[in-house]
């Protein structure tokens, strides 16, 4: 604003300083009407430049407010974005404890199972036992890649070098295998390597093993 006032004033100046010395000379109406032409010109061209000045203007004012506004977008988005990974972060940690919680309970589970398998097996065979020795029988409680474990011990007469055929709990006349222990860990439990399996079968948790005859 301030340059474009300066223009005005040396426009001013030009255009009066000839009117000037005309007083002291005659006046010429072809140029005083020249220089009139040429200082309305000017007026013209300032007052364009006025305005294309207000309008700059104004477009910085609504451009510094854009950027005030995408400025609070991008706190904004920061911090949601802070406020997700906090979340995120808490429930990966739940999920991970709640899994190790039900490892451990599934763990737990499987060992009374076992627990309850053995006391009704025993429970079966005590009236067997009264009338004599029968031959063991037991079921797998643990499936390895080339191994399986077995409820059935020492106090079984279970001896390294026994076999053992393997039958589905739910069927017990189907047979899906044959094993060998390889060790008798305790009274009640022994380790068997797996001498044969149906090809569309594998060992299960239950399975009912029997002494071959």
């Amino acid at each position: 604003m301030q340059r474009v006032g300066l223009v005005a004033l040396v426009s001013l100046a030009l255009c009066f300083a000839p009117e000037a010395g005309a007083q002291k000379k005659q006046k010429d109406p072809v140029l005083h009407q020249y220089l009139i032409e040429e200082f309305g010109k000017l007026q013209a061209q300032i007052t364009q430049l006025n305005e294309r000045l207000g309008t700059l203007e104004s477009e910085l004012a609504r451009a510094k407010q854009l950027q005030n506004e995408i400025n609070g977008e991008v706190r904004n988005a920061q911090t949601s974005l802070k406020s997700s990974d906090t979340s995120l972060s808490s429930f990966r940690l739940s999920t991970q404890q709640d899994l190790l919680g039900l490892k451990t309970d599934l763990t737990q589970l499987r060992q009374d199972v076992a627990k309850l398998v053995d006391i009704v097996q025993r429970g079966l065979a005590a009236p067997a036992a009264a009338q004599g020795p029968a031959a063991p029988e037991g079921y797998i409680t643990a499936v390895g890649d080339k191994d399986v474990t077995i409820n059935l011990g020492s106090g079984h007469g279970v001896k390294v070098g026994m076999r053992f055929n393997v039958f589905r709990a739910a069927d017990p006349k189907t047979q899906v295998g044959v094993i060998e222990v390889i060790e008798v860990l305790d009274a009640n439990n022994s380790k068997a390597t797996i001498l044969f399996s149906k090809p569309d079968a594998r060992f299960e948790f239950s399975d009912v093993v029997r002494p071959v005859s």
